[in-house]
């Protein structure tokens, strides 16, 4: 009977068409850092990105900074694919490699807009990044350039068109971040320094077209929980409850652990379904699940423990299976005490 009861919860959980969560981010801020001795150009609220050297006689470095807020993705969750996109908007150089690097300290995007195609940069407002500041003119790098630490991903960047970046390290740059917001203060876009002329554009977040701003794609399974919900009904030994050894994790084995208040030989039903509701049920007590499965089960005193295995595979995130575990009890107002619901969400 058990092996029967395990077959029909794991039929149910592969039933659903099931999915991961996706976002995706436009950047909360970028800026473009302009080397110069005394930290006086940026570009806060410019339309474009540099990454790379002009063709400038000196002072011709670029570095870029974009940050995504990710705030949106619950604390814990399991980041499964992270995809930074950029859009090469101009450039005057042919296949150059362009580094992303996590930022290593909070920076500023301020009112700044540089003129014309955008590489020379204009005034430092306040609050902008600057090669030297972090915020201008009040706070500054440890190191002029940006403080950055090693590179999270890199890719060749040529003719203008979309790019995309990602790599392990890239991934756990989110998933670090996901999990502590505090560090989160984006990445800086390298260029080839080595020599002059390598320098790319990039459409920023004030782009007027919103298919060239910096876009951040994530996709992630939300932890995993085991919830109680609405009202059981006491029997002769008080509410009958129905709990899981662990969370619902993907991949592991838990049990679904069945009390038995009333400390004798009885039977009971273990009500199974991917749906909640809250209806009277003809006992006296409310029925808490939409029954997809309801299996009879002999119960000895103390209750029992019923083996499961949690389905694999990122397919299997957010998944929800409801439970509620009903009792003979000829304590019980009309012979049936029933537990509160057990909402599972197979989870990280």
């Amino acid at each position: 009977m058990r092996r029967f009861l395990l077959a029909g919860l794991f039929g149910l959980a592969t039933s659903p068409a099931l999915a991961t969560e996706v976002v995706i981010l436009e950047s909360a801020k970028d800026n473009t850092l302009y080397e110069s001795e005394t930290g006086a150009l940026s570009n806060g609220s410019g339309p474009q990105l540099f990454a790379g050297r002009t063709n400038q006689a000196q002072n011709n470095r670029r570095r870029g900074l974009v940050q995504f807020d990710l705030t949106s993705i619950p604390s814990g969750s399991s980041i499964l694919r992270t995809i930074l996109v950029l859009d090469l908007t101009r450039t005057n150089s042919g296949d150059q490699t362009v580094a992303v690097h996590p930022a290593l300290s909070d920076w500023g995007e301020g009112s700044s807009v540089a003129p014309g195609r955008g590489g020379e940069g204009a005034p430092a407002e306040p609050g902008d990044a600057t090669w030297v500041h972090t915020f201008f003119d009040t706070d500054s790098w440890t190191n002029e350039g940006g403080d950055f630490g090693p590179m999270s991903a890199m890719q060749t960047v040529g003719d203008v068109g979309t790019y995309f970046w990602s790599s392990a390290q890239l991934l756990q740059d989110v998933a670090g971040w996901v999990d502590d917001p505090r560090s989160n203060f984006g990445w800086v876009l390298i260029g080839d320094e080595s020599v002059a002329n390598t320098a790319k554009r990039f459409g920023a977040r004030e782009n007027g077209n919103p298919d060239r701003r910096p876009r951040l794609f994530v996709e992630y399974c939300t932890s995993a929980d085991s919830s109680s919900y609405g009202t059981g009904l006491a029997g002769a030994a008080g509410v009958p409850t129905v709990d899981t050894s662990a969370l619902p994790i993907l991949g592991s084995n838990i049990t679904i652990d069945l009390s038995n208040g009333t400390g004798a030989n009885t039977v009971g039903a273990l009500v199974v379904g991917s749906s909640s509701q809250n209806v009277p049920g003809p006992w006296g007590g409310d029925l808490l699940v939409v029954p997809v499965i309801v299996q009879p089960i002999p119960v000895p005193p103390g209750g029992l423990s019923i083996p499961f295995s949690v389905p694999a595979g990122d397919e299997f995130c957010d998944f929800e299976l409801y439970l509620q575990w009903l009792l003979m009890d000829d304590g019980a107002p009309q012979g049936i005490a029933s537990s509160e619901g057990r909402q599972l969400t197979f989870g990280s």
